[in-house]
């Protein structure tokens, strides 16, 4: 039986046509489909206002959002097309700009340290979970905060994502997709990951730099 890493270990041609196709679906599930939505929205408002109606302040505080949620969303893509190098506070800095790119949508905690050591796949894994898992909570999770956290402590060095969404109990179908891509980055650079949640309780993605993976 072959082991998880074996399942989704990938040629480095195919990793990158992998990322690529990745890339395409995100931006035709989300951003696209946020700009057709804020598309239709603006124009039901043009029209009030060409004919001379006052726009109601709900649709317009719904514009904001939109816009809010289609500019973080791109922003989030493209950190995806410069990722980190493993170098100093490259990490820190990544997940650091992450943060800054959602909090005109929700509250985030923010509490990382610089992670010298890190193996470039290591870096890039931990960077591309947290995107997923960020992504998981703007667009599934109806959470009102999330706490981004990356520390090290007795030589392992831990990343958790943490919400206080809707949660749940089996993984719906329009989740498997972003966990198992999840799962796919841990596996590469052999990290150690794991997905808990209850409903009503929130989601936690939480992965692990083994003591046994040594770092750079």
């Amino acid at each position: 039986m072959s082991s998880i890493g074996e399942d989704f270990e990938l040629t480095g041609l195919e990793a990158i046509e992998r990322e690529k196709r990745l890339l395409n679906e995100r931006l035709h599930s989300s951003v696209c489909q946020s700009l057709f939505t804020l598309s239709i929205a603006s124009r039901l408002l043009l029209k009030k206002v060409q004919s001379n109606k006052t726009p109601d302040p709900a649709a317009l505080q719904d514009l904001q959002s939109l816009v809010d949620q289609a500019t973080a969303e791109i922003g989030i893509l493209l950190r995806e097309l410069n990722p980190v190098s493993g170098k100093g506070d490259s990490l820190f800095r990544a997940l650091e700009e992450l943060a800054g790119d959602i909090k005109s949508l929700i509250h985030c905690e923010f509490v990382c340290e610089p992670m010298p050591g890190l193996t470039v796949p290591q870096a890039q894994a931990l960077h591309r979970i947290t995107q997923e898992a960020v992504r998981n909570v703007l667009k599934h999770a109806a959470a009102f905060n999330v706490t981004i956290s990356l520390s090290r402590q007795e030589g392992e060095i831990t990343l958790v994502i943490k919400d206080d969404g809707c949660g749940f109990d089996n993984v719906p179908s329009n989740k498997k997709g972003g966990i198992n891509i999840m799962k796919m980055h841990a596996a590469v650079a052999g990290l150690e990951f794991s997905c808990t949640s209850e409903p009503g309780q929130g989601t936690t993605i939480k992965c692990v730099v083994p003591k046994s993976k040594p770092l750079a």
